[in-house]
C-alpha cells in the first residue's frame, strides 16, 4: 500500500515477483522498471527471454487498485552471429502464468513496452513480443475495471515468430476501460494482430477500445454497450470516434459532445478513475432518468464538463511542481499535479454528502509530495 517501486532491474518481475501467494496492491506506482536479457554466448542458437517489466506472478492471485504502471519495459535482444537467433519479450508491465488471476481496478497503464529483437543470425532470426502491458501465459482470468491503457507497445524485430497485442490472455473481462494509442509493431511490416486486446474469450462492457487498425480479436466475444474500433456498430454498441479531450497527449476524458456520453449500462461500478461518482445523467443525451446515464470508458463526465485551465497572468509569478506523466490525480486538468487539484478535492470533500473521499485525499497528498521531492 502506497509504495513507489522505481527503476528495478531483473530478468523477470523487476518490481515484484509473486509465487503461490495472494497479493493486494493499492495506491502504488511502478515506474521505469525493466527486465532484460541481452546476448548470452552460445554455440549455434542464441536465445534470450525476459518478462514482467514491473510484476511477474506465477500461480498467484493479484488484486491491484488505484495504481499506476508507467514506462516499464521487458526487453530481449540477440545480435550475435549464431545460426538461429531468438528473442522473446512478454508483459511490458505484468506477466502472469500458471493459474494466476489478476483484477485491476482504477489503474493506469501508460508507455509500457515489450521489445524483442533478434538479428545477425546466420540462418534465422525470430522475435516474439507479447503483451505490451499485460500478458497471461496460463489459464487464469484478466479482469480490468475502470482502467486506462495509453501509449503501450509490443515491438518485435524481423520475422516475428509470435505476435500479440497490449493485453493478451485466455480470458479477459473489461468493464469501463479505455484503450487508445496502443500499438504492435514488427520490423518487416508483416500482418499484425489487434493493437488492443487478444483472448480466447473476451467479455467487454461500457468500454472504449480505439486503437489504430483494429482493437480486439477473440474466438468468443461478448460485447455490451461499448465502442470498439474494428467491430461493427449494433443496437447497443458504437463504432465512432470517441470524442476524447486530447487523445494525442493521453487525456482520454470525454468531451461534452462525445457520442460515448450516457451510452452505457449499470455494471455496479459507482466511481470512475478520478473518484467521480457515476452515473451522471446529461439531460437530452442517451436515456434520461434516475440511475441511468453511464458514460463509456474509465471517466464519468460532470454535467458542466471539465474545467479549462487558464494560466496565471504573467505579472503574478507561479511555482509549478514537476509535471507528471499521469492524469490520475490531475483532477483540475492543467497537465500537472498541484494546489489546484488539492482545492478541487477539498471542495468535493466539503460539498459531497455521499462520497467518502478521505482515502483519495490522503493518496493525492502523498503522491503530490513525492512529485515535489523529485
Amino acid at each position: 500500500d502506497g509504495l513507489h517501486i522505481v527503476r528495478g532491474r531483473a530478468q523477470y518481475g523487476a518490481g515484484l515477483f509473486c509465487k503461490d501467494v495472494e497479493m493486494v496492491i493499492h495506491d502504488c506506482l511502478f515506474y521505469q522498471n525493466s527486465v532484460s536479457q541481452i546476448d548470452e554466448d552460445g554455440d549455434s542458437v542464441g536465445r534470450e527471454t525476459s518478462g514482467g517489466g514491473a510484476i511477474f506472478c506465477t500461480n498467484s492471485d493479484l488484486r491491484i487498485s488505484e495504481s499506476e504502471f508507467i514506462a516499464n519495459q521487458a526487453t530481449a535482444l540477440v545480435q550475435e552471429s549464431y545460426n538461429v537467433n531468438r528473442a522473446t519479450a512478454i508483459g511490458g508491465a505484468i506477466l502472469l502464468d500458471g493459474t494466476s488471476m489478476i483484477q485491476c481496478t482504477r489503474t493506469l497503464f501508460r508507455d509500457n513496452i515489450a521489445l524483442a529483437l533478434a538479428e545477425n543470425g546466420h540462418f534465422v532470426n525470430y522475435s516474439r513480443a507479447e503483451g505490451g502491458a499485460i500478458r497471461h501465459e496460463g489459464k487464469g482470468v484478466i479482469q480490468l475495471d475502470n482502467s486506462v491503457f495509453f501509449g503501450n507497445a509490443a515491438v518485435a524485430g524481423a520475422y516475428p515468430l509470435w505476435s500479440n497485442p497490449i493485453v493478451f490472455g485466455e480470458e479477459i473481462i473489461l468493464n469501463h476501460c479505455t484503450f487508445f494509442g496502443n500499438e504492435w509493431k514488427n520490423g518487416y511490416y508483416l500482418p499484425t494482430p489487434p493493437n488492443g486486446v487478444r483472448a480466447a474469450t473476451a467479455t467487454i462492457s461500457n468500454s472504449i477500445l480505439w486503437d489504430a487498425t483494429y482493437s480486439l480479436e477473440a474466438e468468443a466475444v461478448h460485447l455490451l454497450a461499448s465502442n470498439v474500433d474494428g467491430h461493427p456498430a449494433s443496437e447497443n454498441n458504437l463504432r465512432v470516434e470517441p470524442g476524447f479531450i486530447d487523445p494525442e497527449n493521453g487525456d482520454l476524458r470525454l468531451r461534452l459532445d462525445s457520442p460515448c456520453l450516457d451510452s452505457g449500462v449499470d455494471s455496479g461500478l459507482r466511481l470512475d478513475l478520478l473518484s467521480q461518482a457515476r452515473p451522471i445523467d446529461h439531460p437530452g443525451v442517451g436515456v434520461d432518468g434516475a440511475e441511468v446515464g453511464f458514460d463509456l470508458g474509465a471517466y464519468e463526465v460532470p454535467l458542466e464538463g471539465y474545467p479549462t485551465w487558464t494560466p496565471s497572468p504573467t505579472g503574478t509569478p507561479t511555482l509549478y511542481p514537476t509535471p507528471t506523466l499521469t492524469l490520475l490525480y490531475d483532477v483540475y486538468p492543467d497537465g500537472v499535479v498541484n494546489a489546484w487539484d488539492l482545492m478541487v478535492l477539498l471542495t468535493r470533500v466539503r460539498e459531497s454528502k455521499t462520497e467518502d473521499l478521505a482515502a483519495d485525499l490522503f493518496a493525492f497528498s502523498r503522491r503530490w509530495m513525492t512529485l515535489l521531492g523529485d
